[in-house]
């Protein structure tokens, strides 16, 4: 069912409970969208140069689901910590927020084999961190140096706004 002048979908005409019993403060579904963002990798003071780049969402209410594939072809002079960058929305700064994904696939990674990353949004940004799982008490940021001038990723997260 539309809800008021066609701006969404209005379940408060509908009759169904939740398991719980419990009721919701908002029974309209306001934002549906889908696009592409353009995604990149930098890290201090650098961006490295993509060859192949592409990403795609959705929007459905306040979660955002990417998905889409980075190719490097040079560093550029990146060092340290590496993010990705470019979000198509700001992510939410509530600290409840926390999200992550992970890559479904990447080659030409400087990284010690049976170790993997995971992508994590950060708050209130555009940004995401590369967790690389390389410690026994957890992650580390991934660096520039543990990527390569051919490194490759597809990937899909998701996150709130």
């Amino acid at each position: 069912i539309m809800g008021t002048a066609g701006k969404g979908i209005d379940f408060s005409t509908q009759t169904a409970t939740s398991a719980s019993g419990a009721s919701t403060t908002s029974e309209l579904l306001d934002h549906y969208e889908e696009g592409t963002w353009t995604p990149s990798l930098f890290g201090t003071d650098a961006t490295m140069t993509a060859g192949t780049v592409n990403g795609y969402y959705t929007r459905i209410g306040r979660m955002v689901f990417c998905n889409g594939v980075y190719v490097s072809t040079d560093l550029n002079g990146a060092s340290g910590a590496i993010r990705l960058r470019g979000l198509p929305f700001t992510s939410s700064s509530s600290g409840n927020a926390y999200s992550s994904g992970t890559p479904s696939y990447a080659v030409g990674l400087n990284i010690t084999a049976g170790h993997t990353f995971t992508i994590r949004t950060e708050l209130g940004s555009t940004e995401c961190y590369l967790a690389l799982f390389d410690v026994a008490t957890g992650s580390t940021e991934m660096q520039a140096s543990e990527w390569s001038d051919n490194g490759e990723m597809r990937f899909d997260f998701k996150y709130m706004v």
